[in-house]
């Protein structure tokens, strides 16, 4: 395998392991509530959609 076969799935991995690095980061804030409350206040999410 040369070196230019090799960028392709060199620049693939490293997309992968940003995403996957965000992912998790993202889940590890999430933990606590108040970064949970934070979260949905600052995104706008609404709990009550929805319900009656």
């Amino acid at each position: 395998m040369t070196g230019n076969e090799m960028v392709p799935s060199l620049m693939f991995m490293t997309f992968g392991a940003a995403i996957l690095f965000g992912v998790v980061s993202l889940v590890w804030f999430l933990r606590k509530r108040s970064n949970r409350d934070a979260y949905k206040r600052a995104t706008g999410i609404d709990e009550d959609a929805g319900k009656r």
